[in-house]
């Protein structure tokens, strides 16, 4: 299995003020979002048996 996680910082200026107003905090800080993934994605590995 192989997995993408997206943190905070990789979004956009734009995409940051509107995670930040959807979970109406103020900073990633508050949060943790600047040591802990947003979301992790996990996909099959088609090559495992």
């Amino acid at each position: 299995m192989e997995t993408l996680e997206v943190y905070f910082s990789d979004l956009t200026p734009e995409a940051q003020a509107r995670v930040l107003e959807f979970y109406q905090v103020e900073s990633e800080l508050d949060m943790n979002w600047d040591v802990l993934p947003l979301v992790t994605l996990e996909r099959d590995d088609e090559s495992e048996g």
